[in-house]
């Protein structure tokens, strides 16, 4: 395909529909009814597919798939003919809204049964009933800091987690050191609960990467006293 036409469907992703490139993957295919590429959402199965004429570089032909559960692909259209540029461009934009946009809406919305679930989870295991509300000293809040600091390592090592994600983390866990000079035991707990909770929704973390944050976390209050017996207790 010519880098021009090219160009336009990066210009209609990026500009027109408000996607970041980075989504998507392209690459040069070739077969016997002539070049083609394929623009796929990156590490998924579905793509359009475009096709060139055997003696034009300005007609096509399109292939998609579908957001559907066997990603199913359509034959090629026109099935006895070509299509111009512009009738191209009115088919990818189509295709993009159709299958594209509800994939990133899936990707991008928050799992309520996961989180109902998580959240459940993380109350039972951190019985609040036993603990008062005193406030920490200052060794007990030294240790809340060095604690998390450790558990906000290893969280960014095991999950693999880059830039904007780093970020969100360390905006919960420098909320919960500072929290933990100014509110008592049973206020900060509850807050540790539900920062553990707003960390998996916020970096949208599935629920096997979910639990693994969950479970070092606890490790990490286990680690401060919480449950049995407190902190100095």
């Amino acid at each position: 395909m010519r880098k021009i036409y090219r160009n336009e469907l990066h210009r209609i992703i990026k500009q027109e529909l408000g996607y970041d490139p980075a989504l998507f993957v392209l690459q040069d295919i070739s077969g016997d009814e002539g070049p083609a590429i394929r623009i796929c959402v990156r590490d998924t199965p579905l793509c359009f597919i475009i096709r060139n004429s055997k003696t034009s570089w300005d007609m096509f032909q399109s292939s998609t798939t579908r957001y559907r559960p066997d990603w199913a692909a359509t034959s090629w259209y026109p099935p006895n003919g070509h299509l111009n540029f512009d009738q191209l461009k009115e088919q990818f934009v189509v295709w993009m809204r159709q299958h594209p946009k509800k994939y990133f809406d899936d990707q991008e919305s928050s799992d309520s049964w996961r989180d109902w679930d998580l959240n459940r989870t993380v109350l039972d295991v951190l019985d609040t009933s036993s603990i008062d509300n005193s406030p920490f000293n200052m060794e007990q809040t030294a240790a809340i800091e060095h604690t998390l600091s450790a558990f906000r390592i290893e969280a960014i090592e095991k999950l693999g987690l880059q830039d904007v994600d780093i970020q969100n983390l360390n905006e919960q866990i420098d909320y919960l050191i500072e929290a933990s000079s100014r509110i008592g035991r049973k206020d900060w707990l509850m807050i540790a609960a539900s920062s553990i909770i707003t960390i998996v929704v916020t970096l949208s973390l599935d629920t096997t990467k979910g639990r693994t944050l969950f479970e070092l976390f606890r490790a990490a209050l286990s680690a401060l006293g919480f449950g049995s017996p407190l902190i100095g207790h």
